[in-house]
């Protein structure tokens, strides 16, 4: 499996950046990986934690992005969801239906709500 980065504008689309992700039952069983052809520098990390590598490595290079989408495998992510708050990111994604969300740190707690 991969994590990337892609960009839409207009009719232009293209993929920036990729990196593999290994699940950690992987990464505890290294001769997997070495039959498989994976080096052992590739470790187990998140995926969110990829995505937020890939995002500081396109601005490190001078890309910005209006906005960002992205499903709720990374929309459960609080530390991702907490650094584009801070860098000033504007996000759409989705989230756990059991996340309570805030429209500013400390603020009161809107939970979910049914339609």
């Amino acid at each position: 499996m991969t994590v990337h980065v892609g960009v839409t504008k207009g009719t232009f689309r293209t993929l920036l950046d990729a990196d593999l992700f290994l699940p950690e039952s992987w990464d505890v069983d290294r001769a997997r990986c070495q039959a498989a052809g994976i080096p052992d520098t590739v470790r187990h990390h998140p995926k969110w934690r990829l995505a937020l590598d890939q995002l500081l490595r396109a601005n490190t290079n001078g890309i910005t992005f209006d906005w960002l989408t992205f499903d709720e495998g990374y929309g459960a992510a609080v530390p991702l969801l907490t650094v584009l708050g801070v860098m000033g990111q504007r996000f759409v994604g989705e989230i756990p239906t059991n996340f309570a969300v805030r429209d500013a740190a400390g603020g009161p707690s809107g939970g979910p709500t049914s339609g």
